[in-house]
């Protein structure tokens, strides 16, 4: 009896001890940094962005893009998660992202982001001489992957890939940002290197979750609420996908209603705008220029003024500004060809331009854009002093009335293409276009544009071709491929 006495008091003593000495519970739970936080409505902090769920918000995930050169040679940026990807949440059709601000917040500028899919880390890789696929070690690597922590300490910051289990590394193994995959999530990789001379292999998991700028959006009419914080509404058409906020944060959106599809099925890459220049014409200023023969040495300079913004937001400081676009995308212009072809301008910081030189222009409209939307710019200018021919203009003018379902037609003969355009009386200009079709094998010669309705007046045609090329007619002429039917069809 007396050790059973002993054993109660020892264990009251050291209870009693640990009560007085305020320490914390031995047993105390560690928190997991990957779990989401739900905070209430008096938690919120003011400049943040968060997802409201119910009466619950969640911050949008803290991650910074990064800037790489894509395989394409353009810019862009991509986000990187690891572990920390679950802190992304989600928002569904019909709830809302809010924000507290002292400043009237009426515009979110928003970029979308496309899933690329899991890799061991590295991205920017490109292709040396040797085949083997290089990048840098701080700049080239995600820095929470395994990747990048068993390299981390390497004194040259260059590494070249060899090969990824035992296999060379192929062109269609590396996506467009410079990745190796698409591979397995946590799956092991191994991989061999060089770094300088030294050869090395790497045993790593594919722990990097990447995904690449893709779309841009705006927010817009907020709703003001009486609980101190602005709620804003995805686009009623907006697509399902991983959305980002500039100096805020990321979250995916899911363009159903909670609870009604299964996400593993989800289509999170759908595109909203249907091509490259739809998107351009969304978030870019757009701008024209025709050239109406090739042209060589060609230059695209275009002035503007960092230091002031159309939209004047200069009432906006810090995360709020940086969140309403203020510079929201960074100064930059892409220039599109009459085929299609897009390029990059070089923005030279020191005399504000953006700049671009080509060796060679074809003839047609060139359309250049101009990032952010609300940058002060001039026209652009484009310079040539070198045609590749001499060229002739010719003129016609046709005097039209009214008229329903009008073909413009330029017919020419020579060996060189013509370029022409239809000036409507209101100054509207109009491409007429090569003809595809052929006759007895060879390509006829006639520049074609069809009017459904034209309206009264002077219209003016004029062609552009080299001299070694005969114009033999312009005209106007009632298309009858277009008229519609005046035969009435019965049927039982």
């Amino acid at each position: 009896m007396q050790k059973n006495h002993k054993f109660v008091a020892v264990a009251v003593f050291l209870s009693v001890s640990l009560a007085l000495s305020g320490c914390a519970p031995i047993f105390q739970k560690k928190k997991n940094p990957y779990l989401q936080v739900q905070l209430t409505m008096d938690q919120i902090q003011p400049n943040t962005i968060y997802v409201k769920n119910g009466t619950r918000f969640v911050k949008a995930a803290g991650v910074k893009p990064i800037s790489v050169t894509s395989t394409n040679g353009r810019k862009t940026n991509i986000l990187a998660f690891g572990k920390d990807i679950t802190l992304v949440p989600d928002l569904y059709k019909g709830e809302s992202l809010v924000f507290a601000s002292k400043d009237a917040v009426n515009t979110v500028s928003v970029t979308r982001y496309k899933e690329v899919g899991w890799s061991a880390g590295f991205y920017s890789l490109t292709q040396d001489n040797d085949g083997n696929w290089d990048t840098e070690i701080e700049r080239g690597t995600y820095e929470n992957s395994d990747a990048f922590s068993q390299l981390k300490s390497q004194k040259n910051e260059q590494v070249r890939l060899k090969s990824i289990n035992s296999k060379p590394i192929l062109p269609d193994n590396v996506t467009d940002i410079g990745c190796v995959g698409v591979l397995e999530r946590d799956k092991p990789y191994n991989f061999e290197y060089y770094i300088g001379t030294y050869y090395g292999k790497l045993s790593t998991v594919a722990d990097t979750f990447f995904l690449k700028e893709f779309e841009y959006y705006s927010l817009e009419n907020p709703e003001a609420t009486k609980n101190g914080y602005t709620a804003f509404s995805m686009p009623e058409d907006a697509k399902s996908g991983w959305y980002y906020i500039n100096g805020q944060g990321a979250f995916k959106y899911y363009d159903f209603e909670k609870g009604d599809r299964d996400l593993a099925n989800v289509m999170m890459n759908e595109a909203y705008y249907t091509d490259a220049m739809q998107m351009e014409d969304a978030y870019s200023q757009k701008f024209s220029a025709t050239l109406y023969v090739n042209f060589k040495e060609v230059s695209f300079s275009i002035a503007y003024d960092a230091s002031q913004t159309a939209n004047n937001n200069s009432d906006y400081t810090g995360e709020t500004a940086s969140m309403m676009g203020a510079i929201d995308k960074p100064i930059g212009g892409h220039v599109y060809a009459p085929d299609g072809t897009a390029y990059d301008m070089k923005v030279d910081g020191e005399n504000d331009r953006l700049l671009l030189s080509l060796d060679e222009a074809m003839a047609g409209k060139w359309i250049i854009y101009v990032t952010p939307k609300n940058l002060i710019v001039k026209e652009p200018e484009v310079v040539s002093n070198i045609t590749q021919q001499k060229v002739t203009t010719e003129s016609k003018e046709l005097i039209m009335a009214d008229s329903n379902n009008v073909m413009f037609e330029v017919r020419y003969s020579g060996a060189d293409e013509v370029y022409g355009v239809i000036i409507a009386p209101d100054g509207t200009t109009y491409q007429l276009e090569n003809s595809d079709k052929k006759i007895g094998g060879e390509k006829e010669k006639v520049l074609r544009y069809y009017m459904p309705y034209v309206k009264g007046g002077n219209y003016s045609v004029k062609v552009y071709h080299y001299s070694e090329t005969k114009i033999d007619s312009v005209e106007a002429v009632p298309n009858a491929a277009n008229m519609e039917s005046s035969v009435i069809t019965v049927t039982e």
